[in-house]
């Protein structure tokens, strides 16, 4: 029996996240493209797995310094995460980029059910969840966080009960890095 066959492959990506981000206290940081790194974490996703959601990502380019790995996995669980938000009902997910000149933000809006002042309060602790029943362990928030630790960047929450959420990754915005 091959591992594939244990572990179902949402459970194979946890795992993924968990040894990509937290293995390593410092980023490998190169020259990244912003919006390839969009495309690349919308296409990580099989339509088959969340065939309500509606995936877009959108932006301009913009060269930075960055761990494109750890990066794309600290995204791909806050999209995942407004997939889940959608409940099953057909709904967006929505990618994007954008700069100034300090910082690159990496912003994903779903049309979800949003997030309560408890959660939002919450979301960023270590093993807090509202998914339980579907799988979740409140492993993905802490990638999110730490990616954005690892990037001297931060996360910004908005959410309304109702009226879906947007997370946004706050990335310093460099375009040399020394070492």
């Amino acid at each position: 029996m091959c591992s594939s066959d244990l572990f179902p492959s949402h459970d194979r990506q946890r795992v993924r996240d968990i040894v990509t981000v937290g293995r390593e206290e410092v980023a490998s940081y190169s020259p990244n493209d912003a919006l390839l790194i969009c495309k690349d974490v919308i296409e990580e996703f099989d339509d088959q797995l969340y065939p309500n959601a509606r995936l877009h990502f959108s932006g301009k380019p913009i060269m930075f310094f960055c761990d494109p790995i750890k990066l794309t996995r600290g995204l791909r669980n806050a999209v995942e995460n407004g997939m889940r938000a959608l409940q099953k009902q057909p709904g967006t997910v929505d990618l994007s980029c954008s700069h100034d000149e300090s910082y690159v933000y990496f912003r994903i809006k779903d049309s979800g059910i949003g997030m309560d002042d408890h959660t939002r309060a919450n979301m960023m602790k270590p093993y807090f969840t509202t998914k339980n029943s579907q799988g979740g362990y409140g492993i993905g928030t802490m990638v999110m966080q730490k990616v954005a630790e690892l990037h001297n960047g931060r996360i910004e929450i908005v959410s309304e009960p109702g009226k879906g959420s947007v997370i946004t990754f706050i990335i310093p915005l460099l375009t040399s890095y020394r070492d």
